[in-house]
């Protein structure tokens, strides 16, 4: 039997089809979008029946639905500039939004840039932090000052209001 009410703790099959989404966008990966997909279908008649219980599912439905949203930070976790930035993709509430933190320096950058489409190509500012705001994999200029991109992450929510659906 799987799990598929949310409760307390969000359904099993609620986080593999959050997890699955993000994952298909991050990687583009087709065919893992394709897998959520089906698993919503799957889902749809128990949404359906118990919506109030299915508010993770809900949420993934949601996600699944609009542009992916996408911030990129380039920083060092230890950078006070790099955390500045953090804060402020989490002072505009937006669930459908995607968040990739990158250590340049760090010894698996390489790797990361290889394998994740959405950080190849990206570079600090000067040797800033810098953060990256993307909708549908294109991104506006690169930011490193907190209001700048609290002031982009405004006008992408705006643009593409609940994901554009």
């Amino acid at each position: 039997a799987k799990e598929t009410h949310d409760g307390p703790v969000p359904a099993g099959q609620s986080v593999a089809l959050m997890n699955l989404l993000r994952l298909g966008y991050i990687l583009e990966r087709p065919d893992w979008l394709e897998k959520a997909e089906t698993l919503a279908r799957l889902l749809a008649e128990q949404i359906k029946r118990t919506p109030f219980g299915s508010e993770r599912l809900l949420a993934a439905v949601d996600f699944a639905l609009g542009p992916p949203r996408q911030v990129v930070i380039l920083g060092s976790l230890a950078n006070p500039d790099t955390r500045a930035l953090i804060e402020t993709v989490h002072r505009v509430y937006d669930p459908g939004r995607v968040v990739l933190v990158l250590d340049p320096a760090s010894p698996t950058a390489d790797t990361w840039r290889r394998e994740t489409p959405l950080l190849s190509g990206k570079t600090m500012i000067k040797g800033k932090p810098t953060a990256f705001v993307c909708c549908n994999m294109t991104c506006s200029p690169p930011v490193n000052d907190p209001e700048l991109l609290l002031k982009e992450l405004k006008t992408q929510l705006v643009q593409t209001p609940s994901g554009g659906r």
